[in-house]
């Protein structure tokens, strides 16, 4: 039988959504995004069991898939290929191929996102946009502050590792770390517990359907949507199962993970943008 970090390492490697591995297992969803959001760390004998025989064999078969692969292209493990059509690393790669060597290799001058093996390119934030994310900074930290709040804030861009595997690597314009078992030096591994987006033009479709699924599938407490077009803000509490909770940027927004400590003021916002024609 496999330990947990044999199989947490299988599933960064092998790139399994939570959904496969529940749906090719006896282990329910809610478990396995526990497992793998890091929240459960002495999973059940039988839920080890069950994880064991799902990626045993399939451990075996990808080695031998990849010497075979290796072998017939006459490359090795470390062969770096230039940039292909879809402006990634690795000659040939089609959508939904691309792993985290390819996020690291990409140039730097590129800001992307790795979703389900898609890339994602960013645009710049809009200076609106680095308003709202400064005030809404300075109220977190004040609220941690005063109260006395462990967690950790964090500003994009900061690495997500979402599903800890090697298929997914997210940049939320807001993180929120209480567990710091997930604190790595290179990024975030595994779900945060709060996160928070400010949409645009273009990431209005991928923040409301995509990454709330993803966020949600991977074991993340709350999400926001910050909507500075239409002056609201949608909250999803996955811990309660409360989905797309309105708020305008007249209202006080509670923080739920705070257990009621913590309220996010939105009227600055709303004056800011008010004073320059928004």
């Amino acid at each position: 039988m496999l330990t947990l970090d044999e199989i947490l390492e299988m599933k960064r490697q092998y790139g399994y959504t939570n959904e496969e591995i529940a749906a090719k297992t006896d282990v329910p969803l809610s478990t396995v995004q526990k497992i793998f959001g890091g929240t459960v760390r002495a999973p059940r004998k039988k839920t080890l069991e069950d994880l064991s025989e799902f990626f045993e064999p399939i451990k075996t078969e990808k080695q031998n898939l990849r010497e075979e692969a290796l072998q017939y292209r006459g490359v090795s493990s470390t062969h770096r290929t230039e940039p292909d059509r879809y402006g990634g690393r690795g000659k040939g790669r089609g959508e939904g191929e691309y792993t985290l060597e390819d996020y690291y290799a990409w140039p730097e001058e590129e800001r992307i996102e790795l979703i389900n093996g898609r890339v994602y390119n960013m645009a710049a934030p809009t200076t609106y946009h680095q308003l709202v994310i400064s005030e809404l900074m300075r109220q977190f930290f004040d609220c941690q502050k005063e109260h006395g709040v462990t967690c950790q804030v964090f500003v994009s861009p900061v690495d997500v590792q979402l599903d800890r595997d090697n298929r997914t690597m997210v940049q939320p314009d807001i993180v929120i770390l209480c567990d710091e078992s997930k604190l790595m030096r290179r990024a975030i591994f595994g779900a945060p517990d709060f996160v928070l987006e400010v949409a645009s033009e273009n990431s209005h479709p991928r923040d409301k359907v995509q990454k709330f699924e993803k966020y949600c599938s991977a074991g993340c407490r709350e999400y926001w949507i910050v909507d500075i077009d239409n002056k609201e803000v949608l909250v999803n509490d996955f811990e309660s199962g409360q989905y797309f909770i309105r708020y305008s940027f007249d209202d006080r927004v509670p923080v739920r993970i705070s257990e009621g400590k913590c309220e996010i003021d939105f009227s600055p916002i709303r004056d800011r943008l008010r004073s320059l024609g928004e």
